[in-house]
């Protein structure tokens, strides 16, 4: 993360911002499990700045974006499916 953000950066993460990205890890296939975990463990302690709370519409958006998130992955594993069959 040194490598991307300035000493004068202002970086904010969020608490669930950080649970995300561990979910991530935990989401993962075996195969890039531990790639992953070190990825995240890297972002993690590289943060300067303590995590910042999470109040009810901060959780309300995020829930939101989270969802749209995972409605435009399940259609992008459906069209990359009828992909496949069409080629197949």
């Amino acid at each position: 993360m040194d490598a991307v953000l300035d000493d004068e950066d202002d970086v904010a993460v969020t608490a669930i911002t950080v649970a995300e990205l561990l979910v991530g890890v935990e989401l993962a296939s075996p195969s890039y499990r531990e790639l992953r975990k070190s990825f995240v463990e890297d972002v993690i302690s590289s943060l300067r700045y303590p995590l910042r709370p999470i109040d009810r519409t901060g959780a309300r958006k995020d829930s939101c974006c989270s969802e749209a998130c995972r409605a435009a992955t399940r259609s992008a594993r459906l069209v990359r499916g009828l992909r496949i069959r069409e080629i197949g």
